[in-house]
């Protein structure tokens, strides 16, 4: 993808995370005062369309985008930002701040703290299922003793 369009498309998906993330707090000031009704239509009208425009954005394939669709989507975009009422620069600074962040977030971090944790337990398992495994063996051996002892005294009774 051209640099561009590249940008049109950073363009693009910070907007729409910028209105679903406006969205949301409109919805829980909605559900702080009760309006039950504006809360199912925010849902309904906005934060749907846009969580289905963001979706299909990380999903399409804009290498075939023709000049006119690019200028189209960019005009779209604009008249988006005035209807929301966000800045062009706010976008960006938004951007510059998520990719600053990128990797850097408590949540990635909780994760790569699960995934060691997981990796650990995973090994206590394995180590845990070869001692279980030699205790097996060891049990299975005392108890072919034992049943070669039974056999062997019984043996000794019929004579």
């Amino acid at each position: 993808m051209e640099e561009k369009y590249k940008k049109i498309w950073e363009e693009a998906e910070e907007t729409f995370l910028e209105v679903l993330r406006l969205s949301l707090q409109k919805q829980k000031e909605f559900r702080k005062i009760g309006d039950v009704a504006g809360e199912e239509l925010l849902e309904k009208e906005v934060i749907s369309k846009y969580e289905s425009l963001y979706l299909a954005l990380q999903s399409e394939n804009f290498d075939t985008f023709s000049e006119e669709q690019w200028n189209m989507m960019e005009n779209t975009l604009e008249e988006i930002r005035k209807k929301h009422q966000i800045s062009r620069e706010y976008l960006w600074e938004k951007r510059n701040l998520r990719k600053h962040l990128a990797g850097k977030s408590g949540a990635e971090v909780v994760k790569k703290l699960l995934e060691y944790q997981k990796k650990e337990l995973e090994k206590q398992k394995r180590q845990i299922l070869e001692e279980a495994n030699h205790l097996l063996e060891e049990e299975d051996i005392l108890h072919r003793k034992l049943c070669e002892a039974i056999q062997e005294e019984e043996q000794l009774r019929l004579f």
